[in-house]
C-alpha cells in the first residue's frame, strides 16, 4: 500500500512529464491500469481511510445529509473517484440512506468467474452501492466499470436514465441543487430533458491555487465559494431558505437554543 500510495503521489504530481503524449482525460485510465499494476486489494481501502486528513468530509455534510433525509429529498453523488472508496467514507458517517445514489467508478473484485451482466447484480444494488457480500480481504481487482472522469460528466443521465432519472419520484421533481468543484461538473445536467428541471442552482467551491480559472468557473456556476476547505453552511442556508423561509442552526445557536427553550 505504501509504494502504491507513492505511486499516485508521483502520477498526480508529473503526470505530464510522465506521459506527455497523453490527454488529460486518460489521467484517469492510467490511474486504474496503476491500481491493477500494483496488484492492489480489497484490504487497501481500509488502510487509505485509516490516514488522518487524506479522505474527509466538508464541515456540515453530515448535516446537508441528514435535512435531505428528513424532508425526502434524493440525493445523486456523481464523482469521477472510486465508488468503493466513497461507500466506505459514507458508511462510516451514516449517511447511506434509501434516497442516497452513487455513480463512480466502480471496482470488480476477482471473486467469481460471473459475467459482467451477473456481477453487476451480484455486486451492486438499485442505488449504485456495493452490496454486502463477503470479499476477501486479498482479493485483487479484476476490472473496473464504465469510465468516469471530470472530461465525460455529461454522461451521466444516459448511464443513468433507467436506473435514476426515469424513477417516478425523481421525475416528479423539478427544482435542482448542483454542487461541484470543477468547472466540468455543470455539465452532469447536460442530456437531461429540459423539461424535466425548471430550475437548477448551480454552487462551486474552487481551491485558492486554481483562482485563475475563476472567470470560467463563475460562467458555470451561478455561486463561487473560493475558500480552502469551505464547509457545507451556505448550501444548507440556501436549501433552508428555498424550502421553510429560514436558515438552519449554527452549532453555536443550537446551543443556545437548547439552553433558553
Amino acid at each position: 500500500c505504501p509504494k502504491f500510495v507513492e505511486c499516485v503521489k508521483s502520477l498526480f504530481g508529473n503526470f505530464k512529464n510522465k506521459y506527455p503524449e497523453a490527454k488529460p482525460e486518460d489521467f484517469w485510465s492510467i490511474y486504474h491500469e496503476h491500481m491493477k499494476e500494483h496488484q492492489f486489494e480489497y484490504r487497501m481501502i481500509e488502510q487509505l481511510l485509516s490516514v488522518r486528513d487524506r479522505l474527509y468530509l466538508r464541515d456540515h455534510c453530515v448535516q446537508l445529509f441528514s435535512y435531505c433525509h428528513d424532508k425526502g429529498i434524493p440525493i445523486l453523488i456523481v464523482s469521477a473517484g472510486i465508488a468503493n472508496v466513497i461507500q466506505c467514507i459514507l458508511e462510516r458517517h451514516g449517511l447511506i440512506a434509501p434516497k442516497v445514489f452513487l455513480i463512480a467508478n466502480r471496482i470488480y473484485w476477482n471473486t467469481s468467474s460471473s459475467t459482467r451482466d451477473e456481477e453487476e447484480e451480484e455486486h451492486f444494488d438499485g442505488n449504485g452501492f456495493h452490496k454486502k457480500i463477503q470479499i476477501p480481504a486479498k482479493a485483487k481487482i479484476k476490472r473496473f466499470g464504465k469510465l468516469l472522469t471530470s472530461f465525460n460528466k455529461h454522461d451521466t443521465y444516459r448511464y443513468l436514465k433507467s436506473g435514476y432519472f426515469d424513477k417516478h419520484d425523481i421525475m416528479q421533481r423539478k427544482f435542482v441543487l448542483l454542487l461541484g468543484d470543477s468547472k466540468r461538473d455543470p455539465h452532469t445536467m447536460h442530456g437531461i430533458p429540459q423539461d424535466n428541471v425548471h430550475q437548477c442552482i448551480c454552487i462551486g467551491f474552487i481551491l485558492p491555487h486554481r483562482l485563475k480559472e475563476i472567470d470560467e468557473f463563475l460562467t458555470e456556476y451561478d455561486v463561487v465559494i473560493a475558500t480552502k476547505h469551505a464547509s457545507l453552511e451556505f448550501v444548507n442556508d440556501v436549501l433552508h431558505a428555498l424550502l421553510n423561509g429560514d436558515h438552519v442552526l449554527s452549532e453555536s445557536e443550537q446551543k443556545q437554543e437548547a439552553q433558553y427553550p
